[in-house]
């Protein structure tokens, strides 16, 4: 006797049985207009071209960077009462930063070498508060600086290079496109500023 017809409509997904293979349905094509188009071979050697072009990772696309910090055990603030932890992720953080910046901002025929030779992060640790270790309090004469050493190449040619000590006096004021849980945004502010002054539009440091 044959099995009584079930509704097969939304609400009911356990009327298929358990064992039952779902096949997902056929991709939709169409097939190519005479003189349109790859065929055959082509077509095949074609697709296979765009796949590697999808796979391929990113920073082949991108320029070059590497990010060095000398001395770091000597840096002005980096990390709360000397905390080597902290310390460790503030340079990570600071230096995949950096590299993001080139690899979104410089073509890929440019190299970049930054060596980081001070941080002194924005705020300051009060000890006289409440659970002072957890909190860094940002005023307005605790501003965030950097001292970096810089060149920027393309092949043997030396775009730009030096010596500079960058600083954010006005870190409270103005827009941040940073999270306000992100410890470094306003470093990150005042590096992708200075990164895009001096190495993007190539402007002069101010004397």
């Amino acid at each position: 006797m044959p099995p009584a017809n079930r509704n097969k409509g939304a609400g009911q997904p356990n009327d298929r049985p358990r064992w039952q293979t779902i096949r997902p349905a056929q991709a939709h094509t169409e097939p190519l207009c005479p003189g349109q188009g790859l065929t055959g071979m082509w077509r095949i050697a074609n697709r296979w071209l765009l796949a590697l072009v999808a796979a391929a990772p990113a920073a082949a696309w991108a320029a070059s960077s590497s990010v060095t910090f000398v001395n770091p055990e000597k840096f002005t603030d980096i990390a709360r009462y000397g905390d080597q932890q902290e310390a460790l992720r503030t340079r990570t953080e600071i230096e995949h930063f950096i590299q993001q910046l080139a690899a979104r901002k410089l073509p890929a025929d440019q190299a970049l070498q930054i060596d980081v030779l001070d941080v002194n992060r924005a705020g300051m640790i009060e000890p006289w508060r409440l659970r002072p270790y957890d909190v860094r309090v940002m005023r307005a004469v605790t501003w965030p600086s950097m001292k970096l050493r810089y060149r920027l190449m393309q092949g043997e040619q030396v775009l730009a290079s030096g010596e500079e000590s960058i600083s954010d006096m006005s870190y409270l004021d103005g827009p941040n496109a940073y999270p306000t849980d992100d410890p470094l945004r306003y470093e990150k502010r005042m590096l992708a500023e200075w990164f895009q002054n001096r190495l993007v539009d190539r402007r002069p440091a101010l004397r």
